[in-house]
């Protein structure tokens, strides 16, 4: 049988609440989450710049075509393809696009919380991280917009000199900025 615990005072059970820290003692928390955000949006940077080299040789693929075979209405089977696998493409741009965005807000919520210049990671406060990443969004943002923007009026080209003006957009990035990037990602040893 068993037995029933004495209530001996030698060995009493207690308990004691867990303190609650000040937010200067949570800092190593916020570190960890601003760096996971931080090496996400590495991750997502090198998925866009994947998905660019993916759509730069579908577009060139497509300008070939318009440019060789497309007569007054007849479009190749083929031109069809491409376009649609040039849309999902477009589509995995917006994708990287919005999840930047939404890193972009959580960061924000995190310099509103931290206001001072005290340093998070490194020496870079939160607030300074946010511009950054602020700056890659909206230029990340820009660049699908002009994406889609070439997405929609490639199949359409039939002139050569336009044909090469949208391949040549489409390779290059005008609106976003890989030095802003490379400079973040080096301080916070991503590369």
């Amino acid at each position: 049988m068993s037995e029933t615990p004495s209530k001996d005072i030698e060995t009493p059970n207690t308990f004691s609440p867990n303190d609650l820290q000040a937010p200067s003692e949570r800092k190593p928390d916020i570190s960890k989450v601003v760096y996971t955000h931080v090496s996400t949006l590495h991750g997502l940077i090198k998925e866009w710049k994947r998905i660019i080299v993916k759509g730069c040789k579908i577009c060139y693929a497509i300008s070939l075509i318009n440019i060789q075979e497309v007569q007054e209405d007849d479009y190749p089977e083929e031109l069809g393809h491409l376009t649609q696998t040039l849309l999902e493409i477009t589509n995995g741009l917006k994708h990287v696009s919005e999840n930047v965005e939404t890193i972009k807000n959580q960061l924000e919520a995190i310099s509103k919380l931290l206001p001072g210049n005290e340093p998070v990671i490194m020496s870079w406060p939160a607030s300074m991280i946010f511009k950054y990443v602020c700056e890659i969004s909206t230029s990340l943002r820009r660049e699908y917009e002009l994406k889609l923007c070439i997405t929609e009026n490639i199949a359409h080209c039939r002139d050569e000199k336009v044909a090469e003006i949208y391949v040549s957009a489409w390779e290059f990035a005008i609106y976003f900025n890989t030095n802003a990037t490379e400079f973040l990602f080096a301080e916070m040893n991503l590369s």
